[in-house]
């Protein structure tokens, strides 16, 4: 994802290029005991993808 985020900056967005690009992921809260309860039980948390140019591997 940081690979192909990266790889549109250097042409629509040039000074986001090389800096990290913070996301929002959600994590889920739930017991094994509560998977088939309605709703959601989760909150946000922000990771940090890397920016600029690094092999695929990393």
């Amino acid at each position: 994802m940081a690979h192909a985020i990266t790889q549109w900056a250097e042409d629509a967005w040039p000074r986001a290029a090389g800096v990290s690009i913070p996301v929002l992921v959600p994590v889920s809260l739930r017991t094994p005991d509560e998977a088939g309860a309605p709703g959601n039980r989760l909150f946000l948390t922000r990771i940090d993808l890397p920016g600029g140019t690094m092999p695929m591997g990393r």
